[in-house]
């Protein structure tokens, strides 16, 4: 049960990638409008990555609460399931193994960020207001 926070972020972490590119994709219109009032190129780049680093954080910070509350219960469980009875089993949190799991959730999602963040930022101004309004 204490693994539990890890698996979950490994799962999320996927969904995660997923959010980014369609956040990306879905507001190519309003990074034209952007562009259009003077932001520049590596302007939009860091925009987009600095989203894609806070959505990682917030399912880092997410998968923490879900699989902490998790495993504390299944700890909790084992105090009436157990074949000994009455028997109180510690909740550890694998504190390394989750900063492994954190940085490779931020690492995907700013791996997932980093082409579209480019290739936006090279898109001139007129095609991504063309191309965002032609989507929706």
């Amino acid at each position: 049960m204490s693994e539990l926070p890890l698996i979950t972020l490994l799962v999320t972490s996927l969904g995660a990638m997923n959010t980014v590119l369609s956040s990306i994709r879905a507001r190519r219109w309003d990074m034209g409008v952007l562009r259009a009032l003077g932001v520049t190129r590596f302007g939009l780049f860091r925009l987009i990555i600095a989203e894609s680093l806070l959505i990682g954080v917030v399912v880092c910070v997410l998968s923490l609460g879900f699989g902490t509350m998790a495993g504390y219960c299944g700890t909790g469980v084992t105090r009436y399931i157990n074949i000994r009875g009455g028997m109180v089993t510690p909740l550890v949190i694998p504190w390394a193994k989750l900063m492994v799991g954190f940085g490779l959730a931020l690492g995907l999602c700013l791996m997932a960020a980093l082409w579209p963040a480019f290739r936006t930022g090279r898109t001139e101004p007129l095609r991504l207001l063309q191309a965002g309004r032609s989507a929706t």
